[in-house]
C-alpha cells in the first residue's frame, strides 16, 4: 500500500507529530530533524548506552534524565558541551534543538505562533544588520 508515494512501512515509522520530531522522507532517508529529546534517545541508542550511564555523565539522577528524553523536562544549557563532547557531535547543532525545544515549549499553543515567529526571525535579521553597522 502506498500513499503519496510512501509506504505503509514508512508512515507507521515516521509516526509525525510536530512536537516530537521532523520526518525527511527520501531514500529511505527517515528521521533527519528530531528535538533535543529525541535526539539524545537516538544517540544514546546509537551508541548502546542506558539511561543511567548518560545520567551519572550528566550528574543527574535517572529519572530525571528519561523525563529529558521525553521532553518532559528541560536539560540545563550546561549539559550541551557535555554531551556534545561525549557523542563527538556539533555542539551548536545540540544547542540549536535545545533552543527549538525552549521556543516551541512558549509558543506551541498559540494560535499566531507563526506570526510570532516571523516577527521574531525579521527582529534577528534586523538585529544582525544593525550590529554589523555598528
Amino acid at each position: 500500500m502506498s500513499i503519496g508515494g510512501l509506504t505503509f512501512s514508512t508512515l507507521i515509522f515516521c509516526r509525525i507529530k510536530i512536537k516530537h520530531y521532523f520526518c525527511q522522507i527520501g531514500t529511505n532517508q527517515i528521521l533527519t530533524k528530531m528535538f533535543f529529546g529525541q535526539k539524545l534517545k537516538f544517540l544514546r541508542e546509537e551508541h548502546g548506552y542506558l539511561q543511567r550511564q548518560i545520567a551519572s555523565l550528566l550528574d543527574i539522577d535517572t529519572p530525571m534524565y528519561s523525563r529529558i528524553e521525553r521532553s518532559e523536562r528541560f536539560a540545563k544549557e550546561e549539559h550541551i558541551p557535555i554531551l556534545a563532547k561525549y557523542y563527538n557531535i556539533d555542539e551548536k547543532e545540540l544547542r540549536q534543538l535545545w533552543l527549538a525545544d525552549k521556543v516551541y515549549d512558549v509558543i506551541a499553543g498559540e494560535s499566531s505562533a507563526n506570526d510570532v515567529l516571523s516577527i521574531v526571525s525579521e527582529s534577528i535579521v534586523e538585529y544582525g544588520k544593525e550590529k554589523t553597522n555598528s
